[in-house]
């Protein structure tokens, strides 16, 4: 059931001043109470899987995160990258602050969303899927190895409404794809596929 690790008991340890902060912002003093540390990961929305074929493949209780639609969270000795449902592609390695990021974003259908700093690829990949094929996703990274990471997970996953490209996000210039008609989604969706595009950083003049 996770690692005991006690650091505080509720309201003991915290600083007056955070103490002020939390009352101020209607933070639960809970929230800084830790008493297990989890793994977390999402279900892909396009392949189901049952929680007892999950509680099998990681011979765990699987628990549901109930402020965030779709994680799950389990034991952080757990390997999720052994398991088959993630082999597969059924589920998605991905901690609850990143979907959290995601799910507070709020992107619908229909949507065309610029993801700065993408890589690994878990973020976007959950933007897509919320998407549901209506919309795309633009995906920034100015780092050559991670954006081939993201790459790699962007395939796996089969995301299609997805384009890459490798950038210093400040010096990023195609504009966002356009949804127009309903008639045009399916062209759309086969036109946005993964793209790399580079731009060599400008170098500022100097000031005499």
């Amino acid at each position: 059931e996770g690692v005991q690790l006690g650091f505080w008991n509720h309201q003991q340890q915290l600083p007056e001043s955070f103490k002020l902060f939390i009352e101020q912002n209607q933070i639960p003093y809970e929230a800084y109470h830790l008493k297990a540390l989890y793994r977390y990961f999402r279900v892909n929305p396009r392949l189901e899987i049952s929680i007892a074929e999950l509680e099998s493949q990681f011979g765990c209780n699987v628990e549901a995160v109930p402020w965030l639609k779709g994680f799950y969270q389990i034991p952080h000795d757990i390997k999720i990258s052994e398991s088959s449902a993630y082999k597969n592609g059924q589920i998605y390695g991905i901690d609850a602050s990143s979907g959290a990021a995601v799910a507070v974003l709020q992107p619908k259908p229909g949507d065309d969303v610029l993801d700065i700093c993408c890589a690994p690829g878990a973020k976007l990949c959950m933007i897509a899927d919320m998407l549901e094929g209506r919309g795309t996703v633009t995906g920034v990274d100015v780092a050559e190895n991670r954006l081939g990471a993201c790459r790699t997970v962007v395939i796996k996953y089969n995301i299609k409404n997805v384009r890459l490209f490798l950038s210093d996000a400040t010096l990023f210039l195609p504009g966002a794809p356009s949804v127009h008609k309903e008639s045009d989604l399916k062209e759309e969706e086969e036109q946005v596929t993964m793209a790399t595009w580079k731009q060599s950083r400008k170098r500022r003049k100097k000031k005499k």
